[in-house]
């Protein structure tokens, strides 16, 4: 958790955080209801861009001191997607139906916006960073691909779900040849979710480390893998043997793919800023 370097009105000297603000959503949601989401802002003085998810890009944020994201958890993650390669909005999560999505990252519910936009108006909120997950592939040494940085997990998967896969994986100096239905990653905040589905284990935001799982290992007579569940610092790599993997990040980003040769390597990635109303 960090303090803002973005305030309130109150923040002589520097950027207020509802200066240029956005607010994105699902082209599903309607214009009157949109309407009655930027009211409570135009009310506090602030004058929000109202842009579609789909058509929201990296040049609409470059100068954006605030992205609110209003719907559900799947638009949430889209948002967190684009903030890579030192873009780095604070994002604030808004549920616009809390009585049918989790809203796992969605602070706000739709029915509090008067009150949260005074209280953005006012500089009473804290920004808190989230761990994300880097994922490069390598060919030869030199990175060769890469996935948009993930807030919940990556996934190294066989192409064929019905099929597992050949890999060799190394993790802290230990090196081990695995047959499985692949290997998810995790941050802590990730481990509620698809991690904690798989058998794994609920992290503490808190805690600087990820976690790591391997579904559905194949275990016999010549064969009895180790290196099926843990957590981990700084970076693993995931070699296939022969058959060609995908990685994806959140299960939502475009899948990457990983041939014989190359090798998929997940560390920590840049940090997702998130506004949390106090």
């Amino acid at each position: 958790m960090i303090k803002s370097q973005l305030t309130g009105d109150k923040g002589a000297g520097r950027r207020s955080i509802t200066s240029r603000v956005i607010i994105t959503h699902p082209r599903k949601l309607n214009k009157e209801f949109l309407k009655s989401v930027a009211e409570p802002f135009f009310r506090q003085g602030i004058h929000p861009a109202i842009i579609p998810r789909i058509e929201l890009r990296e040049k609409h944020m470059r100068y954006s001191t605030l992205l609110i994201s209003i719907g559900g958890d799947g638009t949430f993650l889209r948002c967190a997607q684009l903030m890579h390669d030192g873009l780095s909005v604070p994002l604030l999560g808004i549920n616009a139906a809390p009585d049918k999505s989790e809203g796992f990252y969605l602070q706000v519910p739709v029915t509090e916006i008067e009150r949260t936009a005074g209280k953005l108006k006012r500089g009473e909120f804290y920004i808190e960073k989230l761990m994300r997950i880097a994922a490069v592939v390598k060919h030869g040494g030199r990175i060769k691909d890469s996935l948009v940085p993930a807030l919940n997990e990556v996934a190294f998967l066989p192409i064929k779900p019905y099929k597992t896969g050949k890999y060799n994986i190394f993790l802290d100096g230990r090196t081990e040849f695995q047959i499985s239905c692949g290997v998810l990653v995790s941050t802590p905040t990730g481990s509620t979710g698809w991690m904690r589905a798989a058998g794994g284990k609920i992290m503490k935001k808190s805690e600087n480390k990820m976690q790591f799982i391997v579904r559905e290992p194949y275990r016999g007579r010549l064969h009895n893998p180790q290196l099926c569940h843990g957590f981990f610092n700084d970076k693993m790599a995931l070699k296939p043997f022969k058959d060609t993997m995908i990685a994806v990040s959140d299960s939502i980003s475009k899948e990457m793919i990983v041939k014989a040769g190359d090798e998929l390597v997940v560390s920590k990635g840049e940090p997702l800023k998130v506004v949390v109303i106090k």
